[in-house]
């Protein structure tokens, strides 16, 4: 038990790319980096005449090949017994892929794939606005969403009303954010961070860990509608989660290096992964200048400095510790 445990860690995340087979890791690994970092790219994603570029480069994403057979929509290959599934977070992070593929090319296949996304998850979006899994994860049971993969929705949404000026993809952004004031307890994404007393959005509703990248990434999409939509609910979530964030990333940051969520077993820290701790800092980098906080500037700063050789080896180690104590 114990050595299959290991042997799949090790697989999923190292002897895979090695042996060319599709995982899950096999997408989330793709490059993924700020597009928004200084006042220079600020600027320019600003300055877009009909749809922004969108605040992460997932254009790399489109080198994943796995879709389903029936929609033609990505799926992510997970262990038995769960297999092949749409992952909503991810199958956005494709379609937003797609959209900066198209404004980097200007070809219009990528435009109507991208399109046909959006189409697709209007088509599946819940009466109260939810995206949801289909599949159980961990203590998640089927059907449960998420704050992370509604906020990369709304964006999805918000690019594809701005293309189109069709008010179904707004109004479908709009229904997304709308459960981002409700409690968890309530059906919603609001959840309350003793620590730091304050609220953000959680990323397993039904299972909150507090995971700070998720709630990072949840910003974004709030920030956008504010900017884009002039949307009066989203300025007022921005308020709120922007406050929140630099209220607990103090407690996300130890000397040498950041932590994914809450969940520790007996004294072993959930640790970032290299490539995790990477994309926080992307995502700090853009959190940062969009917002001119100078409490996010200054963990950025900090985060960016915990980057050597040693203390990547010592979060691998402590993270595959982490993942065989873990269920």
């Amino acid at each position: 038990m114990i050595f299959n445990k290991a042997y799949q860690i090790i697989y999923n995340n190292l002897l895979s790319f090695w042996f060319n087979k599709t995982t899950t890791a096999t997408f989330w690994y793709l490059p993924e980096s700020a597009q928004v970092y200084d006042k220079e790219s600020l600027s320019l994603y600003l300055q877009s005449k009909a749809s922004p570029f969108y605040l992460i480069d997932y254009k790399e994403k489109l080198k994943y090949q796995l879709k389903d057979v029936t929609d033609d929509i990505i799926v992510l290959p997970y262990q038995a017994p769960i297999g092949e599934q749409l992952n909503p977070e991810a199958a956005f992070q494709y379609a937003l892929g797609l959209h900066d593929k198209f404004l980097a090319e200007n070809n219009d296949v990528f435009l109507k794939e991208f399109l046909r996304y959006a189409d697709y998850f209007v088509k599946t979006q819940s009466p109260e606005g939810d995206w949801h899994y289909n599949f159980d994860w961990y203590i998640s049971k089927a059907p449960w969403s998420s704050a992370l993969a509604q906020s990369r929705g709304v964006s999805v949404m918000l690019r594809a009303w701005l293309i189109t000026k069709n008010e179904q993809y707004l109004h479908s952004a709009k229904k997304a954010l709308s459960k981002f004031k409700v409690n968890t307890s309530e059906g919603g994404y609001l959840h309350y961070f003793r620590e730091a007393d304050c609220y953000y959005f959680e990323e397993y509703p039904n299972a909150p860990s507090g995971v700070i990248n998720g709630f990072m990434a949840t910003i974004f999409a709030i920030w956008e509608m504010s900017i884009w939509a002039d949307d009066n609910d989203a300025k007022e979530l921005l308020s709120l989660a922007v406050t929140s964030l630099e209220k607990m990333l103090p407690f996300y940051t130890v000397k040498w290096w950041t932590i994914y969520d809450r969940k520790r077993k007996g004294w072993v820290l959930n640790i970032n992964s290299p490539r995790y701790h990477a994309m926080q800092i992307n995502y700090l980098a853009c959190l940062a200048t969009i917002t001119n906080s100078a409490i996010l500037f200054s963990f950025y700063e900090k985060w960016k400095e915990q980057v050597c050789f040693f203390n990547k080896t010592r979060a691998v180690i402590a993270k595959f510790i982490f993942k065989m104590l873990e269920y």
